[in-house]
């Protein structure tokens, strides 16, 4: 390949950071993430947080269906919702 062919690549496929596949969103408002795991992942919350920041949602649920089923309710304050006044984004996760 030329180095102009790869400059070109470069500058073409530059804006795409990454692809994530999202389990599911409800009415465009709530983030739901499905696991069926032994044991859950220790990055299972900041993969949803991680949606949540992606989506500019604020409200997700990862749903863990092992041995012992629990869910997790991931909130996180997301400014780019609110508008550009408001702090930096902070996210909370809670067992239920």
């Amino acid at each position: 390949m030329t180095r102009t062919k790869l400059i070109h690549d470069k500058l073409t496929y530059s804006v795409e950071v990454a692809r994530q596949r999202l389990d599911m969103i409800v009415d465009q408002q709530l983030v739901i993430e499905i696991k069926s795991t032994r044991t859950l992942h220790d990055g299972s919350v900041r993969q949803v947080e991680n949606y949540l920041r992606a989506t500019r949602l604020e409200l997700g649920l990862l749903l863990h269906f092992g041995p012992q089923p629990k869910f997790y309710r991931v909130i996180c304050s997301n400014p780019a919702a609110r508008g550009p006044q408001h702090s930096p984004s902070a996210c909370s996760a809670h067992s239920a």
